[in-house]
């Protein structure tokens, strides 16, 4: 009787000219696998559960699964850390300290565009938010949708 080794490719990817050879729960290289002609009828599980369900029980390595709380605050994270950047090309320490400098004597231009730039991203970020949880759009697609930033020119 011939057994058939059934082969998943982990999506962070192995050690060179390595598979994940699930039915033995270690890394093989690739010539010593057997690959079948179809797959197990588990793999056509309709529900995404099922699915992480038959991997995890087959070895397949998993890590941590987000779910949408963790996603939306990946996604606040990531804007945070996009308007940080955007001060940070005028030399502010990030965008807060841009937004004081409205305050500021001979500052003021660069601290209401910051405020005026703050404003509009979180504007544009909050629906997205809403996407990202109910899982209508991925981090990096709700990422793309928000507005430019750029300092006016000197």
């Amino acid at each position: 009787m011939n057994e058939t080794t059934y082969v998943y490719k982990p999506l962070t990817g192995g050690p060179d000219g390595m598979l994940w050879d699930a039915a033995n729960a270690m890394w093989a290289p690739e010539s010593s696998l057997t690959f079948g002609d179809d797959l197990p009828p588990a793999v056509t599980a309709s529900s995404l559960e099922q699915m992480i369900e038959m991997l995890v029980s087959m070895g397949f390595p998993l890590g941590e699964l987000a779910g949408p709380d963790d996603l939306v605050r990946q996604f606040e994270e990531a804007v945070a850390a996009r308007l940080d950047a955007f001060a940070r090309e005028k030399q502010y320490d990030n965008m807060d300290k841009a937004r004081l400098a409205s305050q500021a004597p001979g500052f003021e231009d660069d601290g209401n565009h910051a405020n005026e730039t703050y404003s509009r991203v979180w504007l544009a970020a909050f629906p997205l938010i809403d996407q990202i949880r109910a899982g209508a759009l991925t981090v990096n697609g709700a990422l793309a949708q928000l507005p430019a930033m750029t300092w006016p020119a000197a």
